[in-house]
Formats: structure tokens, C-alpha cells, sequence
């Protein structure tokens, strides 16, 4: 595959792409993904790929122990990644199953931008992994670890990436294939990101099996560490075995007990824990969810989220399939919906929305003056500020057209006054210069700033028409 796109290059010129390019819709179906507009993936060996789905390296952009990540971001590969995308196909994605097929009507209506640097980032610890996944092309016996050169990235070389990285950074995965604690240094990782750049939000997720003590969890929650993801396929030992083979599944139950009372006994909010389920057709049953959804409130995590994945071969839900009308009674649970999807109820974050008009029309450049007022449904307190500029709650209104598809996702943000709690109700004036003429409607929502919208979460919006007449 590499092969042949390499002589595509060769026939190609090598015009470097512009940061605002011109779309080119095509005329047929064409293949679209967001990937090489805001993220890079770096292999514990220093190899880059495009996208968390080539677990073997088949298909490097680069190698940051040969170039800088400037080099690579910016380099010709990955321009004509992004150029073959904007005219709908790139012989280099053919392989990958992150790409999304797109017809004429889903063709994306906003022009990409190509950032400085990726604002999100991949790096993988290590490949290595201490339990064999079922049929799972990253477990111990499939010799994926053969694929790297170095098993163990070593903390001087992730301090160089990190650094290269930070101007345009935003979000860092310290995961990608094997289980990232095997690398010993990976909370001193945490920590000097944590340290020296503290916009960044970091993140990683773990199978929970490595820490054979207390003082060992302390270390990772001293690290200031963001979220940590448990991946625990069930709510028994017989249903959790038949993915995670050599798993030990009381002790993955006592090390996240043991995180979760650690990080309250010293008063910390992160990091947030989360207990995450691939969903497979042993143990997609109302009875083991719930089950599930019991243990969870039993350890006290933050989020309890389903994962839908299409393999292994023959053991995904397909009673859960996207599409399916029970899919849609789980979707605002699922993993892939959002930062804040939770299949714990009581500890989802909720709205309630209105104001003093459903409809107003207004001339075009004209102060448009709103009433909006925001209700705390839910049973968690809505932060106002933060020390970490994350996880406070603004009120937010996205422009949309009439056929709902999203024109401005930050047309208006409104803070709040004060912390708000559960129960409790705020009126917030809103004001703005109305848009060019056309109409619009206007979409309420809260944010958790730095982490997502309500309504990924199942919280309800609130609608306004906003008609702007042309003028005579």
C-alpha cells in the first residue's frame, strides 16, 4: 500500500496545501475523516501514524527521531492526505477504518483549516501488554510488539514530543496499542505535562491490572492525570474472562476502588474515573448491563459509558448496532457520543432551558436582546470558575441553519454569575449582533468548558427561530 503511494507521490508535484483550501465536491461518494486536520498518533518507537487504527505501522507519515513534528504535520504527506480527502478519495486511506463515507448531501459545509500543529495527540508508552485480549490484534501472542522498534518510549524522547507539541496542543491520549502503566515513567510523564503545560488536558486509560499497591495508585493521582479510563468488559468474573483473557477481575475491581477512595481521602477532583464497557453479544443483556450499572455506583466512578466496537469477528452487539431502536435508548450512554456520556443517571448533567421568546426576527447588524433561563436538573453542582480553566460550566447557543446542520458551533457563550446547584435556577441576559440575512435558529445549550456540550449527554436544548429579512 505505501508502496504504491509513494509512486503517486512521484507522479505528483509536490505543491505544498495552503492552511484554507478550497473543497472540491465530488461527484460520486467520496471518503471523509477529520483525522489529519487536528491529530497525530506517535508510536512508542517514534514512528507516526495518521490515525489510532494501524496498530502495525503500516502506514507512516513520519518519525520523529528523524524529523521534527512540525516537519511531519506540515510535511507532503499529509498534505496530499488532506488535498486527496477535499477532493473526495486518497489512495493512502484505503486501508484504514476510520474514514467515513460521505455522499453528496453529508459533504462537510465548512471549509477545514489546517492548524500550525495538531491540537490533539496520540502518544503510546508502550506497545507492550500484560493479557491477551481475545482475538485482538494488539495482544501478547500476536506479534504486534515486533512492529516497534523500541518497546518503551523513554521519558526524554516524550518531553521532546511534548515540547514540540505544546503551542498548539490541547489534548493529549497517553494510550494507544498495549497497557500504558507498563512504562513505569508514565506518571512522571503526566506530571511534567501537568507541570509545564497546564492547558493541556491529559488523559489515558488503562486495563487496572498493573498496581500491586496503594502507593503506586497515589503516584498516578499525585500526577494530576485528568481522566482515567478502566476498560472492564462485565460485571463478573465469567463474562469479563471470555475478552480479557488472563485478566484477574476481582483485582481490576479492588485497584479501581482503591483509586476512587485515594482521590477523595486527599480531596482531589481528578482524576475523573471512568468505568468503560465494550459491549459484545455475551454480555449485552438488560441484566448484565444493569449489573454492571450496579457495580459502578457500588466503586463510586464518575462515568460508567458502553463502547461499540466491529470486532473481533463475530462477537460484537448487534442488538446494539447504530440504527437500531436499541441503540437509540443507549446512545447519550455511549463512549463515541461524547466526553459527557454517562449510563449513570444521577450522575449526568442536566438542564432545563427556556425564555422569553421561542421566535424573533430582527434586520440584519441589529443588538438582539435575550432573556434566557437555565435550570439545574441534575445532581451535580455546576462549577462557575476553575483553577484549571476546565470542567466550569458557561451557557452556550449555536447557530444553525433551518435544516439543523450547525453553522457556528461558539456563536454566544454566557458565564454564570455563580456556582449553580441542583435545583436552583438563573436568568442570563443575552446579547448579540444579529448575522446576515437568512434564517437561522438558535441552539441552548450548557458546556462543561474543556470537556463537552449537555446535550451529548441526553440533557435537552432549548430552539429559537431567528429570521434576518434582506433588506430593501
Amino acid at each position: 500500500m505505501i508502496k504504491h503511494f509513494f509512486q503517486f507521490l512521484r507522479r505528483t508535484k509536490h505543491k505544498p496545501v495552503p492552511k484554507a483550501m478550497p473543497v472540491i465536491k465530488p461527484i460520486k461518494t467520496a471518503y471523509w475523516c477529520n483525522w489529519p486536520w487536528n491529530t497525530l498518533v506517535v508510536l512508542c518507537d517514534g514512528n507516526v501514524v495518521c490515525g489510532c487504527a494501524d496498530p502495525r505501522a503500516e502506514r507512516p507519515v513520519g518519525n520523529l527521531r528523524e524529523e521534527s513534528l512540525a516537519e511531519v504535520w506540515q510535511g507532503i504527506l499529509m498534505n496530499h492526505i488532506r488535498q486527496g480527502l477535499l477532493e473526495g478519495y486518497t489512495p493512502f486511506c484505503q486501508d484504514c477504518g476510520l474514514k467515513t463515507l460521505l455522499h453528496d448531501t453529508a459533504w462537510p459545509p465548512e471549509q477545514p483549516v489546517v492548524p500550525p500543529g495538531p491540537t490533539r495527540l496520540f502518544v503510546e508508552p508502550t506497545i507492550c501488554c500484560n493479557i491477551n485480549c481475545y482475538n485482538s490484534h494488539c495482544n501478547k501472542s500476536s506479534g504486534i510488539t515486533r512492529t516497534r522498534r523500541n518497546k518503551l518510549m523513554s521519558f526524554d524522547f516524550f518531553r521532546s514530543i511534548v515540547d514540540q507539541a505544546a503551542p498548539t496542543l490541547q489534548r493529549l491520549e497517553l494510550f494507544n496499542y498495549g497497557e500504558p502503566f507498563l512504562n513505569k515513567k508514565l506518571p512522571e510523564m503526566i506530571a511534567y505535562v501537568r507541570q509545564h503545560y497546564p492547558h493541556v488536558f491529559t488523559f489515558t486509560s488503562t486495563n487496572g491490572l498493573v498496581w500491586n499497591n496503594e502507593d503506586q495508585i497515589r503516584r498516578v493521582i499525585e500526577s494530576g492525570l485528568h481522566e482515567l479510563v478502566f476498560s472492564i468488559d462485565g460485571a463478573s468474573p465469567e463474562i469479563y474472562t471470555k475478552y480479557r483473557q488472563g485478566g484477574d477481575f476481582k483485582r481490576v475491581i479492588r485497584n479501581v476502588k482503591t483509586m476512587v477512595r485515594l482521590r477523595n481521602a486527599m480531596a482531589r477532583v481528578y482524576p475523573i474515573i471512568t468505568y468503560r464497557m465494550i459491549l459484545f453479544h455475551w454480555n449485552d443483556s438488560d441484566e448484565e448491563m444493569n449489573k454492571t450499572r450496579s457495580l459502578a455506583r457500588d466503586i463510586g466512578v464518575d462515568r460508567l459509558c458502553w463502547e461499540l466496537t466491529d470486532h473481533p469477528e463475530g462477537c460484537p452487539s448487534l442488538r446494539f448496532r447504530p440504527g437500531t431502536k436499541d441503540y437509540e435508548t443507549i446512545r447519550c450512554e455511549c463512549w463515541d457520543n461524547g466526553a459527557l456520556a454517562n449510563a449513570l443517571p444521577e450522575k449526568s448533567l442536566r438542564a432545563t432551558i427556556s425564555a422569553d421568546t421561542d421566535a424573533l426576527a430582527v434586520k440584519n447588524g441589529e443588538r438582539v436582546d435575550l432573556k434566557i433561563t437555565v435550570c439545574n436538573s441534575g445532581h451535580d453542582l455546576w462549577f462557575a470558575t476553575s483553577p484549571d480553566n476546565l470542567r466550569f460550566v458557561t451557557m452556550g447557543i449555536q447557530l444553525l441553519d433551518q435544516q439543523n446542520t450547525c453553522l457556528d458551533r461558539d456563536f454566544f457563550r454566557a458565564l454564570l454569575p455563580n456556582n449553580v446547584h441542583p435545583g436552583q435556577s438563573m436568568t442570563l441576559p443575552v446579547q448579540f449582533k444579529a448575522p446576515l440575512p437568512g434564517k437561522y435558529r438558535l441552539k441552548c445549550d450548557l458546556v462543561m468548558e474543556g470537556y463537552g456540550w449537555f446535550e451529548s449527554g441526553g440533557s435537552p436544548t432549548y430552539s429559537i427561530d431567528l429570521t434576518v429579512p434582506e433588506q430593501d
